[in-house]
């Protein structure tokens, strides 16, 4: 028998900015709800990219690790890109 495992998140409009993440339910302690996902490029790499809005040109989804790589979520990212 499978479990069906509840949907932690929902994606929707964000009264503050965009779009963002929200809790769908009671989140148990220590869920890991998601992982950040997306194209591992370098610091160079990441100067090189055209912003992710044209409106927004400051508007990007990268995300910097100890290692000194990025990850940007708008290339092969997931819902973790909206969670500000």
């Amino acid at each position: 028998m499978s479990r069906k495992i509840p949907a932690w998140h929902t994606v929707r409009r964000s009264p503050l900015h965009g779009k963002g993440v929200f809790a769908a339910c009671d989140i148990p302690e220590e869920t890991c709800i998601l992982e950040y996902r997306g194209r591992r490029i370098t610091t160079e790499e990441a100067d090189e990219l055209p912003s992710y809005s044209p409106d927004d040109p400051n508007h990007t989804f990268f995300f910097s690790l100890s290692c000194g790589k990025i990850i940007d979520g708008g290339q092969r990212g997931n819902d973790a890109r909206w969670i500000n």
